[in-house]
């Protein structure tokens, strides 16, 4: 036996309970943002206030990626999001908790750029004035760039109907974020 069949490590006990909620939370994520914390419950009451392992983490991101069929193009960075939920899965309640008491609303995206500022930022404090920071750039974006991020973001729709659809969608958008009466 070599030393890395020795170090194999088993995959929990019902993180398949987890790897459904997170498929559940994206399947929902259209309609709150307070998913998020729902599935934080799921994964504390699996992993009972410990982290989970590298076995878990790749075992429900690939759960996750096959129950809601995502392409090859997507799953690399959905996966991603996916051990960022369970990896922080004790840290998040409370930073939504704080975040929602400073901004108006918490949707899914927020609840994904809260998970990049608590990746790269272990102090909940500091993560919290990342979104912050974020969120002022995102504030300051020039209607030229939001247009073009519009576009490159349509590009990537896979039916023609549906590319004409999502442009008219995100120009309208567009258009009423930034007052202009069409």
């Amino acid at each position: 036996m070599s030393k890395n069949e020795s170090k194999q490590v088993k995959a929990t006990t019902g993180i398949a309970k987890v790897a459904a909620a997170i498929s559940k939370a994206y399947e929902t994520q259209a309609t709150s943002g307070n998913v998020i914390t729902q599935v934080c419950k799921i994964c504390a009451s699996v992993f009972k206030g410990k982290a989970p392992n590298s076995t878990d983490l790749k075992t429900i991101a690939t759960t996750v990626t096959r129950l809601r069929g995502w392409s090859k193009a997507s799953a690399g960075p959905r996966a991603s999001e996916v051990r960022k939920i369970v990896r922080h899965y004790m840290r998040i309640p409370e930073a939504v908790t704080k975040y929602c008491a400073a901004n108006d609303t918490f949707s899914w995206h927020d609840a994904m750029r809260l998970l990049t500022a608590l990746n790269r930022e272990p102090a909940l404090n500091k993560a919290l004035a990342l979104m912050n920071k974020s969120n002022a750039a995102k504030a300051e974006a020039k209607p030229a760039k939001v247009m073009g991020l519009a576009i490159s973001r349509i590009m990537n729709v896979d039916t023609r109907a549906a590319k004409l659809t999502a442009f008219q969608d995100a120009l309208e958008t567009l258009a009423t974020k930034h007052g202009i009466d069409w």
